[in-house]
């Protein structure tokens, strides 16, 4: 009996033992398939920026083609317009460069938004076919560079203007490239006074610097009564060399002036001129009048009633 009872207990073992293996087995299995990754898909293509866009039925299309400055698409406004007869033509269409639009097939004329504005003329856009101009760089930019006498950049209003007149046609400020079509232009800056600067030369896709020669200073303008009591009284500011007027206002007033000489007048009665007064680079110069107050305002109690 106790025989039986060892074999009986020997087959158990063995079947436990056997339970392990497989079980283990299996664990190894699966984790085996859970480390092997599973196979990525391609992505999907994504349509080229250069496929042409279908055309509708009885259309053409044209593409302008624009680089900018940096070297990057400029994507300027512009306006189709087409040739009716060799002395007219009708307006068509408004779009930005660098972007495909559909059009009747005909002659063209098209009219980009630049400063001053531009107009090609004559181009063709046929039947189912997109017709691409490429113009390139049409533009360059002026950049004037300003800095004040701690090194620092300092912002002035800067015009640019029809060479020879005082046509403006785009303004900007100092320190800020300024983008133009490619000429000749006068250049002002709204200094006080105004610098101007002539016969820049400006290259298509190319940036030309003017750099600013200022030397400023600070002039206070300030009017009191006899008792020293500030009075705010109208004044004005001129140059010396030319008498051109420079600023006016009411004071007291700080200016930042170009280092040179002018005349200060104060708008009292008899007028209070002060002449050739000095202002130096990185200096304030203080100029004070004496002026009488205004007089009083009677009130309505004081006006004396009629009988």
């Amino acid at each position: 009996m106790k025989g039986k009872l060892i074999a009986i207990g020997l087959v158990v073992a063995v079947v436990v033992v056997l339970t392990v293996v497989f079980i283990a087995k299996q664990t190894v299995k699966k984790a085996a398939k859970k480390a092997v990754p599973a196979a990525v898909k391609p992505a999907a293509a994504k349509p080229s920026p250069a496929a042409k866009k279908q055309l509708s039925k009885g259309m053409g299309g044209l593409t302008v083609n624009i680089t900018g400055i940096d070297k990057k698409d400029a994507y300027i406004k512009l306006k189709a317009f087409k040739a009716d007869d060799p002395r007219s033509s009708i307006y068509a269409a408004s779009f930005v460069s660098n972007t495909m639009q559909e059009l009747l097939p005909g002659t063209y004329d098209v009219e980009i938004n630049t400063t001053p504005q531009m107009i090609y003329k004559n181009i063709k856009v046929a039947l189912d076919k997109v017709t691409v101009e490429d113009m390139g760089h049409v533009t360059g930019a002026v950049l004037v560079k300003a800095l004040d006498d701690k090194k620092k950049e300092i912002r002035y209003s800067v015009r640019v203007l029809q060479p020879g007149t005082r046509t403006m046609l785009i303004a900007g400020f100092t320190n800020r490239p300024i983008e133009v079509v490619a000429g000749t232009y006068d250049i002002t800056i709204e200094t006080l006074p105004s610098q101007l600067k002539q016969g820049v030369s400006i290259e298509k896709g190319k940036k030309v610097e003017v750099n600013l020669e200022y030397a400023s200073g600070t002039m206070s303008v300030n009017t009191a009564d006899e008792t020293n009591k500030e009075v705010r009284t109208m004044f004005r500011v001129r140059r010396s060399d030319n008498g051109d007027m420079i600023a006016s206002g009411l004071t007291p007033k700080k200016l930042e002036l170009l280092k040179g000489s002018y005349i200060v007048e104060v708008l009292t009665n008899p007028l209070q001129v002060k002449k050739d007064v000095a202002v130096n680079t990185g200096s304030e110069t203080a100029v004070g009048f004496v002026v009488q107050p205004p007089p009083a305002k009677r009130t309505a109690s004081a006006v004396k009633k009629g009988p």
